[in-house]
């Protein structure tokens, strides 16, 4: 092995492959891998990591716990499989179980009786067993859903398995009392009463499978928004669903979405809150807007008081907003936060208005592969984006992880550049992370940068990108004077 200390070794195999890189920097070692052999080769060093850093009681203890306790939670082991029908099974669980079953079904006023009456009153129900399935599937997680489903391509819906079969059994046993597990002799049996499996055959699959993805495409509309508009109407979410996915929630739908995938968030000084990213008063309302987190109620308070606490110590503190920031006539945190929500409000309404005005198109056009991707694996995809992070896997600093350092440069670039004024933003933060000191090159790498905000959404485009927006701007000149030609 060689003795040669290790900022050496890095540049010596820099200089290996024709790259001459500045003391203290070495070419990573995801440097000339392909997107699959990238991800591939942080998979595994994240796996190799995790298992080392283990102890080795730790795994042993685990091991002797596994198999100590062999039955995952929600299977019931037996010594022989049960008779399974529906009557029997309901006998086997609590009559609170039973009672929301009914409710599902839309049967109501049995938690008074006893639990046979229950039982009895459910069988005489049965024929409104599929809506309660309908409405139990909507809402059930992907790994329910599938179980269930596979179930259903069983004959009579029985299905015998073992651990080596690779089956999700917490998609199955979660779903009783309409699926019933039982570990036998080292065998999972996997059960769908006869009443439950002839319910579900009516049951339109299509249709619940529609109904699920609209529980995540709405949020998902909504996000791509927000990162590439900065603030966007609910009008605007609905257009963005039909965009991506194909259909038009009504703005009901859009409102009950948002507040269904509200944001917790722990506070040291107001204990636990939940953030919706809605504006105004971070509530939504379908007249009200989805914001970016950076244009938050939240954010702004966190600057307000971040620039009082430094006030106080008359320290200058330069705030990350996209606003325009100055100092209040007082220094108490309650002027510095009606000075930052009023700064923020300005800018909100600056882009609201650039639109309404037709300085810029009403609406982007957005990438199919969004739809699939979402935001952030969208950016990731662009050949910009995968450009620049070839170049940092090129130039890591020694006390950096080659497995993390690029991407996570990657990311302050371009979910950075929208926290200030400056519309060319990602340049000083290149130079705040010392980029420039990394290569002899700057102009290799101002190429790169300038490449990829070419290519991003931006706020002030209303999600186009500069390059499709100068390129509109050009369609529109050019569509213009052909129209005065053909007056004249």
């Amino acid at each position: 092995m060689s003795c040669q200390p290790t900022h050496l070794r890095h540049q010596s195999a820099s200089n290996g492959v024709g790259t001459r890189l500045p003391p203290g920097v070495h070419r990573g070692a995801l440097a000339g891998l392909t997107g699959e052999e990238r991800e591939r080769a942080i998979m595994e060093h994240h796996d190799r990591y995790r298992s080392s850093s283990e102890p080795e009681t730790y795994r042993n203890r685990k091991r002797s716990l596994y198999g100590y306790h062999p039955t995952p939670v929600g299977v019931r082991n037996v010594g022989c499989v049960p008779d399974s029908t529906f009557a029997s099974c309901l006998q086997k669980v609590s009559k609170d179980t039973i009672v929301r079953l009914l409710g599902a079904m839309g049967v109501r006023r049995v938690s008074a009786l006893r639990k046979q009456q229950v039982v009895k009153r459910l069988l005489q129900e049965i024929d409104k067993l599929p809506q309660a399935i309908e409405a139990m599937l909507t809402t059930s997680t992907d790994s329910e859903f599938e179980g269930f489903k596979l179930l259903m391509e069983k004959p009579d819906g029985m299905f015998v398995f073992t651990e080596d079969d690779g089956v999700r059994i917490d998609g199955l046993a979660s779903l009783e009392p309409l699926i019933w597990v039982f570990h036998c002799k080292g065998a999972y049996h996997a059960i769908m009463p006869q009443e439950v499996w002839g319910a579900a055959r009516s049951v339109d699959m299509e249709k619940i499978q529609a109904l699920r993805d609209r529980t995540w495409q709405v949020p998902v509309a909504a996000e791509v928004l927000r990162e590439f508009c900065g603030v966007a109407s609910i009008d605007d979410v609905i257009w963005c669903c039909k965009e991506l996915y194909g259909f038009e929630p009504s703005k009901q739908d859009v409102v009950t979405s948002l507040r269904s995938h509200s944001l917790g968030r722990s506070d040291w000084e107001c204990g636990s809150a939940r953030y919706y990213y809605c504006w105004p008063n971070d509530t939504p309302s379908e007249d009200g807007f989805v914001v970016h987190r950076h244009l938050t109620d939240a954010y702004a308070d966190d600057v307000a008081r971040s620039r009082a606490n430094w006030h106080r110590r008359a320290v200058p503190y330069r705030a990350r907003v996209a606003w325009a920031d100055g100092e209040p006539a007082t220094s108490d945190y309650a002027s510095f936060q009606s000075k930052e929500r009023s700064a923020r409000d300005g800018l909100i309404r600056r882009l609201l208005s650039d639109r309404s005005q037709g300085i810029v198109p009403a609406h982007p056009v957005f990438d199919s592969a969004l739809a699939s991707l979402g935001a952030p694996r969208w950016v990731g995809s662009l050949p910009e984006m995968v450009a620049v992070i070839s170049w940092l896997d090129e130039h890591v600093p020694n006390d950096k992880d080659d497995y993390e350092y690029a991407d996570d440069i990657a990311d302050a670039l371009v979910y950075g550049r929208h926290d200030s004024p400056n519309p060319f933003y990602m340049l000083q933060i290149a130079w705040q992370h010392g980029l420039f000191s990394h290569t002899y090159d700057s102009g290799e790498l101002i190429r790169l940068l300038v490449d990829l905000e070419s290519v991003l959404p931006s706020w002030r485009l209303n999600g186009w990108s500069p390059r499709a927006y100068h390129e509109w701007l050009a369609e529109t000149k050019a569509d213009a004077t052909e129209e005065v030609d053909r007056a004249a």
